[in-house]
């Protein structure tokens, strides 16, 4: 796990939240599954931004919002 992991899954986490997204509702979009979300969220998973689905959620677009 290194640190951009870590900084993108708190990233990820903080505008599911503001959004009042649970992980449910935000796998029922395009991107990763539920279970998936939460690894990202906990820096434990080494990804692409494409792999996460970023950039397809209409609220989550790249890469302005994900600044670290």
């Amino acid at each position: 796990q290194g640190a951009v992991d870590v900084q993108l899954g708190k990233t990820v986490s903080r505008l599911r939240l503001e959004r009042g997204w649970t992980q449910d509702v935000m796998s029922d979009r395009p991107g990763p599954h539920r279970a998936h979300i939460g690894e990202i969220e906990r820096g434990e998973t080494n990804i692409t931004l494409d792999a996460a689905g970023v950039g397809q959620q209409p609220a989550i677009r790249r890469p302005a919002q994900l600044r670290f």
